[in-house]
């Protein structure tokens, strides 16, 4: 492997491609240089990588002499530091070019991370002959190319050639982005629109964890896809198409075939468009959307549809929510719909190819349609905690795969996507949620063992008192006269009940237990604390109301009556305090498992 050290953020043209004669002359080794450098040992067989010395960390490289060619085998690493971010900034400049990247890489095997690539943006520079030349645009990929772009920022370029298409990334050939950040993009100018503000495709296009936001198609005809441009194959995982603006299409066109999984397109909005056209996604080919959500998009004309259609598109357990009606517009039959699993369409919820009833954006998303930091790398649009809300584990697990046809083992946030609500929803094979974003818990859940269970009242006029779950699931908190319960657990005589529990005020019993039919055998119930003796005794005594935390392990198969065993119960706790006290009770990190004979006989003395 020969490594090149660019030395200077100067742009200086490149000579000999000697190494020694290009490093010893002007102010170092240029990027320009160094690429020249490359090409020469690379065209000779040689592995070649470029690395910027650590003092250009944070530093901008400014191009004076137009595009940087490619058409070699290379490596570029941005990582002046080390440290895994991105360190430099090659930035396009105000002169204007005919050429059309940053970056024109027409054939080789190339590989970019850690570095921004941005333009100049939109603003005309003084004796621009716009549209006919115009500022670099970021990254552009020839049929020949193979090409793969990681931890990078493709940022504030503009294409302004009349028709162009990329303003940030144009394909032609093969390219994968992960970890990629489209954003501020833009193309058209003046009467002379463009398309794919963030991303036109005509090659083939893998993303990965992928935002493309804020990007723009102009022109007095705006052109498609403000976001993304496809006419070629585009597969994304766990990406993000929002808040881009132009014609119609704003979030994607798609005319030949895309598939998006985990991911979310929402929040575009077609600025410029013929009556009736405003839309989020435009379909003319095949376009699959499994596990995504769609919703949120916006017209300045017209009310937007979320996908016009004249193609096939196919839905497996997404969310194409439109408040109003529509949501998939399909004109007259000139496209086709297939529902895979549950999904949720205009406003009518869908179990395969039946609606089972309707809904709207407050019932379905935490804050309506809006994007915030819901945890994983990009922003995403939460479901709402309620078990109202048709979305939660309406999905069908079998149809929960990405593209490859592998099972999705997370979400779009990268957490875990198969999570069963206990005692509610579809059960076994339907306990995903629907659209990119898994709920873990629901208001009044508990976390189990790891799994989600429902909180109720436990009746018999001893759930006057209130109860609050912790945020993440891990604790239930009870005040004074508190009886709560949850099911189902199978007792036999190895299991062990874990917990930790603490109180900051005594009332008359502290215990949890175990019932059958709303109805509990005090024997069955392991009194904690508390001024008045009941239930089982066999761990009274051990924990005070003074705020800390003991942790117990209850070997409730052995202690509890005989007639529990095998049986299906549920699990209750209890705070209660006729008195009206202000008694609380806290149990956090509950689970049950099978113990070992080692184990219960320590257990049990």
């Amino acid at each position: 492997m020969l490594t090149l050290t660019v030395t200077t953020l100067a742009d200086e043209v490149d000579g000999t491609g000697a190494q020694g004669v290009e490093t010893a002359d002007g102010d170092g080794l240029s990027l320009r240089e160094a690429l020249s450098v490359a090409r020469s040992f690379s065209n000779d067989g040689a592995e070649v990588e470029v690395v910027f010395a650590p003092e250009l960390a944070g530093q901008t490289l400014k191009l004076e002499f137009g595009s940087l060619p490619i058409d070699f085998d290379v490596a570029i690493h941005g990582d002046a530091l080390g440290g895994g971010e991105g360190d430099v900034t090659i930035y396009g400049g105000t002169q204007v070019f005919a050429a059309a990247g940053i970056f024109e890489i027409t054939a080789g095997m190339v590989a970019i991370d850690n570095v921004r690539i941005e333009g100049a943006g939109s603003t005309p520079a003084g004796g621009a002959d716009f549209p006919d030349t115009g500022y670099l645009a970021g990254v552009t990929v020839g049929e020949e190319a193979v090409v793969s772009i990681r931890e990078a920022e493709i940022a504030d370029n503009w294409y302004a050639r009349s028709g162009g298409l990329g303003g940030g990334v144009r394909n032609a050939g093969t390219l994968d982005l992960t970890d990629v950040a489209v954003t501020g993009n833009g193309v058209g100018w003046g009467l002379a629109g463009g398309s794919g503000g963030g991303i036109a495709n005509s090659g083939s296009l893998t993303m990965e964890r992928v935002e493309v936001s804020g990007n723009v198609t102009s022109g007095r005809l705006a052109g498609y896809g403000a976001g993304i441009y496809n006419t070629g194959d585009l597969s994304a995982d766990a990406s993000l198409v929002a808040e881009n603006t132009g014609g119609e299409g704003a979030a994607l066109y798609n005319a030949d075939e895309a598939v998006f999984v985990n991911s979310t397109l929402a929040l575009n909005s077609s600025a410029y468009q013929r009556v009736g056209y405003g839309s989020g996604i435009i379909n003319e080919g095949d376009l699959t959307l499994i596990q995504s959500t769609v919703a949120g998009h916006t017209a300045t004309r017209d009310a937007a549809t979320e996908i016009e259609n004249v193609g096939a598109v196919t839905l497996a357990n997404s969310i194409v929510l439109d408040s109003d009606g529509v949501g998939v517009d399909n004109h007259d039959g000139a496209g086709t719909l297939t529902l895979l699993g549950g999904n949720i369409v205009g406003n009518a919820v869908y179990s395969g190819g039946t609606v089972n009833g309707t809904t709207n954006a407050r019932e379905v998303f935490w804050n309506g349609v809006q994007l915030d930091d819901n945890g994983g790398p990009l922003r995403t649009i939460n479901l709402r905690s309620s078990y109202e809300n048709p979305a939660v584990d309406a999905g069908d697990s079998s149809v929960a795969a990405g593209a490859d046809g592998a099972p999705l083992a997370t979400d779009a946030r990268g957490l875990a996507r198969d999570v069963d609500i206990a005692d509610y929803g579809g059960g076994a094979g339907a306990s995903v949620d629907l659209g990119a974003v898994e709920r873990p818990t629901l208001t009044g859940d508990l976390l189990i063992g790891g799994q989600s269970y429902r909180i109720r009242s436990f009746g018999e006029d001893q759930d006057e008192g209130a109860f609050a779950v912790s945020r993440d699931g891990s604790a239930i908190t009870l005040g004074t006269d508190a009886w709560k319960e949850t099911s189902t657990f199978r007792i036999t005589p190895d299991t062990v009940l874990s917990f930790d529990f603490s109180s900051t005020d005594e009332g008359e019993i502290h215990a949890i237990g175990f019932d059958t039919a709303e109805r509990i055998d005090r024997d069955n119930a392991f009194q904690l604390l508390g001024t008045q003796l009941w239930g089982n005794q066999a761990v009274n005594g051990v924990a005070a109301a003074d705020g800390e935390v003991t942790h117990f392990d209850i070997p409730v198969g052995a202690l509890a009556e005989a007639d529990l065993l095998g049986e299906f119960v549920d699990l209750v706790f209890i705070t209660d305090d006729d008195a009206g006290g202000g008694s609380n009770s806290t149990f956090a990190n509950v689970s049950l498992h099978e113990a070992g004979p080692a184990e219960l006989e320590l257990l049990l003395g």
